[in-house]
């Protein structure tokens, strides 16, 4: 009953709004977030921010088309609730200053999971909607960047909020472009994105998701696995088999096992440099704090006090540029 109520008010909402349930692109999803039907709505379709992954172009390194599809058989991969619930709540607060700073990209309404009537196979959440000056409506996806993966947007967004894009503007009456708003906390710094929607990726998109829906999804049979976390989940190793192997596989042991030698004394030996670089600096520089390069007068090196006491080493960014790095 509960669930019946909500959609009951989120249909009103969106008729309010001037939003269509229904359009020749897509027909309204009528489900409740975190709810078991959302569940298996979202288990029964790839949605837009699962292309990346099923493409395998994903920049989160447990993100997989073989992750997607152990999700689809009931086994997702773990799910951080704190992240979650941080995500969450700062939708709002992203959204509020998309309304208030960036009024000229038109009125933010809100968001809903819609089906694509084109491609069946398709899902996309909608964080919110915009309806533009001229009365287009366009996706606005909303995201948090936190001070440790703010490098993944230096060279623009993250490939899978780009194919996320491509999707939600594919199925929202095939919208021309997205918008990307981004709030990086650490410091506080906001970034909205215009993305224009890529026809040809789009066409990749439907016929790559196609495959994949119809191989993986309705035949049952797992992707290829792609990294080693992969091959755990598809392999738990409780059967307690032996395999004889085959010559082709005793070479590439012979090189796995040598790799790994080389690598461990290798690895000995730049450790043992680093600490007797640090010694020599450190007995060098005594109680100064700061080395300058005898050249160019520039601090190459720093060697400071913790508020706890303990000096630490630290090369500037002159010091990489000396060294042409």
């Amino acid at each position: 009953m509960r669930e019946q109520r909500a959609i009951a008010a989120l249909k009103r909402r969106l008729e309010r709004y001037g939003i269509p349930l229904e359009t020749d692109h897509y027909y309204l999803v009528p489900v409740v977030p975190d709810t078991p039907t959302w569940l298996g709505e979202r288990r029964s379709s790839i949605g837009a921010s699962e292309v990346a992954p099923v493409l395998g172009e994903s920049h989160f390194p447990d993100s997989t088309p073989f992750t997607v599809w152990l999700g689809k058989q009931g086994s997702p991969k773990p799910f951080d609730p704190v992240h979650s619930y941080t995500s969450h709540k700062a939708e709002p607060l992203v959204a509020g200053w998309v309304a208030e700073f960036q009024p000229g990209i038109g009125r933010v309404l809100p968001g809903f999971m819609a089906r694509s009537k084109l491609y069946p196979w398709l899902h996309a959440t909608f964080d919110r909607l915009v309806r533009s000056p001229d009365g287009r409506l366009r996706p606005l996806q909303l995201k948090t960047s936190s001070p440790f993966d703010r490098e993944s947007f230096a060279d623009g967004p993250p490939s899978d909020y780009l194919a996320q894009e491509d999707v939600e503007c594919l199925i929202l009456d095939d919208a021309d472009f997205a918008h990307l708003a981004v709030w990086n906390y650490g410091p506080t710094d906001y970034k909205l994105y215009n993305l224009p929607a890529r026809k040809e990726r789009q066409e990749e998109i439907v016929e790559r998701t196609r495959v994949f829906y119809e191989e993986h999804m309705l035949g049952g049979r797992p992707p290829r696995p792609q990294f080693g976390d992969d091959l755990t989940k598809l392999y738990p190793g409780n059967r307690g088999e032996v395999k004889t192997a085959t010559d082709d596989l005793l070479d590439t042991w012979g090189k796995y096992v040598l790799a790994r030698s080389d690598l461990k004394q290798t690895t000995a030996d730049m450790e043992r440099e680093i600490e007797e670089g640090k010694f020599a600096i450190a007995e060098f520089l005594g109680d100064a704090t700061e080395l300058v390069h005898p050249h160019t007068g520039h601090v190459i090196q720093t060697w400071r006090p913790r508020k706890d006491g303990v000096r630490v080493h630290l090369t500037t960014q002159k010091g990489y540029e000396a060294l042409g790095a």
